[in-house]
């Protein structure tokens, strides 16, 4: 597992370089700049070439002049475009608030079947809210007052067994909560 995440990442990063040098190919040139002639290197250099170039003196701050370079005024294109007047944007319209899925009434006791239970708890609204989550997927679900005073979410009912567990396997594997099976005769 941690080999295979090391290959994405080095390959993530690979793919990363790649783009980085397409679009900003300057950030990666190393040329080395030509290395100036001194004086120390000129006989070298001259005894390479056929005939002896003089090498000038280097010039002092004093000496140099400084030359006015011409400007050329800056071309302005006669033809200007109008910009259209930007729209004033309606206020954006609120959209209703998401419609919660109706409230499951407390059962006295459900209907006969297997069901799923999923949890029991002292809170209602934490029933409700896995009631709402099941019932997002697709799926029957009430809750159940216990004689402990405890809210049982029940999900199904299934009239066999094995259609309950094909039920829990599905709820399982979306919710990632396996709870168990359990009878429940009406009355």
């Amino acid at each position: 597992m941690v080999e295979h995440r090391t290959a994405w990442v080095i390959a993530s990063l690979c793919l990363l370089l790649v783009a980085i040098v397409s679009l900003k190919p300057d950030l990666f040139e190393f040329t080395s700049k030509p290395e100036p002639i001194t004086q120390s290197r000129a006989p070298e250099v001259a005894t390479t070439m056929s005939e002896e170039i003089p090498i000038a003196e280097p010039v002092k701050e004093a000496q140099k002049e400084t030359v006015p370079v011409p400007v050329k005024p800056a071309v302005i294109d006669a033809q200007l475009t109008r910009v259209a007047p930007v729209a004033k944007k309606d206020p954006p319209v609120k959209s209703p608030p998401p419609v919660k899925p109706a409230a499951a009434k407390i059962p006295i006791s459900p209907a006969t079947g297997f069901y799923i239970q999923l949890g029991a708890f002292k809170e209602r609204a934490r029933a409700q809210g896995q009631v709402d989550q099941l019932r997002l997927h697709g799926w029957d679900a009430v809750i159940y007052r216990k004689k402990n005073n405890f809210f049982a979410v029940l999900a199904g009912p299934r009239s066999t067994r094995s259609d309950a567990a094909t039920l829990q396997k599905s709820i399982e594997r979306k919710m990632k909560s396996k709870g168990f099976i359990v009878y429940h005769k009406e009355g």
